[in-house]
């Protein structure tokens, strides 16, 4: 919704929707195959390809849900489950570092 809603005001090319939006009839942005960027937080170089990124975070998030069901039933301790389930900041991805920390951005 906030997506469809910054391109009805301009903020977004609609063709960005597309990714977001299955069901919208638009041609959607196309990426490179590698993605080129540097770290939010240190600035170092760093490339990677966006199914990669996809997996990375899918095989993350099978792993904590898997955990945090493990410690639910009582089968793992609560200290190998926080070792697991490492607490990465939804801002910035990483543990201990938040958005305050971000020292590498550009203005879109």
């Amino acid at each position: 919704m906030a997506y469809r809603m910054l391109s009805k005001i301009g903020l977004v090319e609609k063709r960005y929707l597309g990714g977001f939006y299955a069901n919208l009839k638009v041609d959607p942005a196309r990426l490179p195959e590698n993605l080129r960027y540097k770290d939010i937080i240190s600035g170092e170089d760093k490339e990677a390809t966006i199914d990669g990124l996809m997996d990375q975070g899918i095989q993350m998030g099978v792993k904590m849900i898997e955990f945090a069901y493990d410690y639910y039933c009582s089968k793992i301790s609560r200290q190998f489950c926080e070792k697991t389930i490492a607490g990465n900041n939804l801002g910035t991805g990483q543990i201990g570092k938040t958005k305050v920390d971000i020292k590498f951005s550009i203005d879109v």
